[in-house]
């Protein structure tokens, strides 16, 4: 896709099983990208996005122009990378995924009965950050990095990893298992806060 495409209230089905190219901004209610693999970053102005790539191993990049909600999303044990202009919320369940990078302008949340199966690390960036604090959200890494000039709270169930260097003003994390370092760089302006059956930071 080489022009620019809008829908207005529509919604934007970007399918093939081979690979996805994407040149120009896609404007719609909502995207749904479905392909073996994407040899771009896919550009969107949309409400929603949903997301699965067929072919392992691959990374797949999405650059949101403002606000979105995130739906479902797989990408066959390969990487996610998510760039939003403003707010991101999710709202479904992304799994089968070995890294994703989740960064926002504004504010990162979850809505109630959401879900987040990373396998490998989960890096969260943005002023605001408040994942898996809500009723019935399922929220397991491999490990975790976050990065935010402002207060992040995360919630996992299981043990919780910081890997790689970690930055906030404020830290408000929770496991029902342990929470450890990993030899990780943790820094924090403020106050931290972490609940787990054991911490070792």
């Amino acid at each position: 896709i080489n022009t620019p495409l809008s829908v207005g209230d529509g919604t934007v089905i970007l399918e093939t099983d081979g690979s996805l190219s994407v040149n120009s901004l896609i404007t719609a209610s909502e995207v749904v990208v479905e392909a073996g693999r994407a040899t771009q970053p896919v550009t969107v102005d949309a409400d929603r996005l949903t997301f699965s790539v067929l072919d392992a191993g691959q990374h797949l990049v999405i650059n949101e122009a403002n606000s979105v909600t995130l739906g479902s999303g797989s990408v066959n044990g390969g990487n996610v990378t998510i760039n939003a202009g403003s707010n991101l919320v999710l709202d479904g369940l992304i799994n089968d995924v070995q890294d994703v990078t989740l960064s926002v302008g504004s504010g990162l949340a979850n809505r109630p009965g959401s879900g987040l199966e990373v396998a490998g690390n989960l890096f969260l960036s943005g002023p605001s950050i408040d994942l898996g604090s809500q009723d019935g959200d399922t929220m397991n890494f491999g490990s975790l990095r976050i990065s935010t000039t402002g207060t992040a709270k995360v919630s996992e169930d299981g043990d919780m990893s910081l890997a790689g260097p970690t930055s906030a003003a404020g830290l408000i994390l929770a496991a029902s298992g342990t929470i450890s370092d990993a030899n990780a760089s943790v820094g924090v302006s403020g106050d931290a806060q972490l609940t787990a059956a054991s911490v070792s930071v």
